[in-house]
């Protein structure tokens, strides 16, 4: 219930404050997504290179080929692939 939910808060914000996000970080990365600017680590998968994997996929081949072929990790294939691919009943 909202209990949980009010833990969850408290401790959220002790561990920002333990752990120290700087004053006014969180409004200024939020402000920054309003203005359509986002943070972070690039993604390595573009858009062609997503294309190229979901062509690759549908003809047959493995994740593992899929990333050395694209020069990416394993593991980006599956998450962008999962991304992509509606959830299947």
């Amino acid at each position: 219930g909202s209990s949980s939910s009010a833990a969850a808060s408290r401790r959220e914000r002790t561990i920002r404050s333990s752990y120290g996000s700087p004053p006014g970080t969180m409004a200024s990365l939020a402000a920054a997504r309003r203005q359509g600017r986002v943070a972070g680590r690039p993604s390595v998968m573009d858009g062609d290179k997503l294309a190229a994997a979901k062509a690759r996929r549908a003809a047959g081949q493995s994740p593992t080929q899929i990333a050395k072929a694209l020069g990416i990790s394993r593991a980006s294939v599956y998450r962008h692939l999962a991304a992509a691919t509606p959830d299947q009943p």
